[in-house]
């Protein structure tokens, strides 16, 4: 009985780790859905593209799997509106008659 529930306990582990990606990237899709931006959408591209990236390597370097996990609540949060500014950028440059209508409905045009 003991080893099942330890088998349970490290099937767990990875599903609460994505939890965190999730949950970062959930949080900062929401926080930054709420805010006025002045820079251009190429600069915020490139911003979060950079931020992307850089928080891309960082898991290498956890110790462990609680570190592993906040580590991933970092970068989470710079895939949601990296994510956000690329949809966005596809419908300014996607010609309205080949706009699908989930794709109108995710990022109405400006």
């Amino acid at each position: 009985m003991a080893n099942s529930n330890a088998t349970d306990a490290a099937r767990s582990k990875p599903s609460f780790i994505l939890a965190t990606y999730a949950a970062g990237s959930m949080l900062a899709g929401i926080t930054f859905g709420g805010l006025k931006i002045g820079a251009s959408m190429q600069t915020q591209f490139q911003m979060g593209t950079l931020v992307l990236a850089a928080t891309a390597w960082l898991p290498i370097l956890a110790p462990g799997v609680y570190a592993l996990a906040a580590i991933l609540f970092v970068a989470g949060m710079a895939f949601a509106p990296t994510f956000i500014v690329v949809m966005n950028l596809g419908t300014m440059v996607v010609p309205a008659a080949k706009m699908t209508a989930a794709a109108e409905a995710a990022c109405p045009r400006h």
